[in-house]
């Protein structure tokens, strides 16, 4: 999507997936300290607030590769609700009954944040499913679909690998077949598949 689409706002996804040291030093000075507060009010420390922002950013990041991301909110409000998806759900971890997150600040959320934060939290959710799994799997599966994943064809794998392009083939429809497997046994996967 060309930025002439985009909320002003794009100039610091821009920055994110360009990795501008400045502007993203910008985002961490107007948009932390928020996040920060967020956190610490609702039974998180300041490392909890610094390891979330972290992880909204990458998520951010992730989202926006997608070529049709757009952005049609604040930054601000985007970021804010990103964070406090995330925020809710480590603390929906840590098995604290009825979480809510008392909001202290007046955010500027809107639909378009909301909604857009909730898909980024979740391909975010998904891909840290997928590599939990994928990290479950032996080291042979693992180098086979990891070299096929980056456009190894088959025979290249088998080559590099020392093994016969029968076996190679067997073993990656077997690996994804496990994969396959570990992720749809997962207690989240079906939360997940929903959304």
């Amino acid at each position: 999507m060309t930025q002439e689409h985009q909320h002003p706002d794009y100039k610091y996804v821009l920055a994110l997936i360009q990795n501008e040291h400045e502007m993203i030093q910008e985002i961490y000075r107007l948009f932390f300290p928020k996040i920060k507060r967020l956190i610490t009010r609702n039974s998180g420390s300041h490392e909890d607030a610094k390891d979330i922002f972290q992880e909204a950013l990458l998520a951010v990041y992730d989202q926006a590769k997608r070529s049709d991301f757009r952005i049609s909110c604040p930054f601000d409000a985007y970021l804010y609700s990103v964070c406090r998806n995330l925020w809710l759900s480590q603390l929906r971890k840590r098995k604290k009954q009825g979480v809510t997150v008392k909001d202290t600040e007046q955010s500027v959320e809107t639909k378009d944040a909301l909604i857009l934060a909730e898909e980024t939290t979740t391909n975010q959710s998904k891909r840290k499913l997928f590599i939990e799994m994928f990290d479950k799997l032996g080291e042979s599966c693992q180098a086979i679909l990891s070299r096929n994943w980056k456009g190894l064809s088959i025979k290249l794998i088998s080559e590099e690998l020392g093994i016969s392009y029968g076996y190679a083939r067997k073993k990656k429809s077997e690996c994804v077949a496990r994969l396959t497997q570990l992720v749809q046994k997962h207690p989240e996967y079906h939360r997940l598949r929903l959304t």
